[in-house]
This record gives structure tokens, C-alpha cells and sequence, in this order.
């Protein structure tokens, strides 16, 4: 999948497996956003409005939250319709 074994152990994924890895898998009009996510690990779901702008910096739109396993519904907000959601993992 890409990442390296820190990365791996970060997110409490398995190395061996190509299809576990932190990632978002779903976003709803109605502002819930679900990611793959472990009950061992803090989260951080950041937003952007734009990709292309270098200068714009990640927005927090969750502080760090307790995770499930094996996946996380977040809510977020639904005041502005371009959003580019990114989540980060912590150790507990």
C-alpha cells in the first residue's frame, strides 16, 4: 500500500495487508464523514477548501477524538459544499 512500517504502526494498520491503511471511505451530504480507524488511536480530521492553493494551510475541523474499530462516523460541518477532508492518527 505504500506506507512504511512507522506509518503502519501509527495508524494500527497491518503491513502485511495492501487494503488496511488510514484512509477516508466515505462522505455524506449530510456531514458525516467515516474512515477506517482503530479503538487504540486519537484522531484529528483536518479540511481544506482548495488543493491548488499552496498558500492555504489545514483547517481543524475535528480536535483529536478517540477512534473505533474498524471504522469511525465523524460528523463535520455542512456550511461549506467544498471541503478536501484529511484525518491524522496519534497513539492514546
Amino acid at each position: 500500500d505504500g506506507f512504511t512500517n512507522y506509518e503502519e504502526w501509527l495508524a494500527d494498520t497491518l503491513p502485511n495487508d495492501g487494503n488496511s491503511f488510514l484512509k477516508i471511505v466515505d462522505f455524506s451530504a449530510d456531514g458525516m464523514v467515516v474512515f477506517s480507524s482503530s479503538a487504540n488511536r486519537k484522531y484529528l480530521l483536518e479540511y481544506r477548501i482548495d488543493l491548488t492553493d499552496t498558500n492555504e494551510i489545514w483547517q481543524i475541523e475535528v480536535d483529536w477524538f478517540d477512534g473505533s474499530y474498524p471504522q469511525t462516523v465523524q460528523s463535520v460541518s455542512t456550511s461549506t459544499i467544498n471541503r478536501f477532508y484529511r484525518v491524522r492518527a496519534k497513539l492514546r
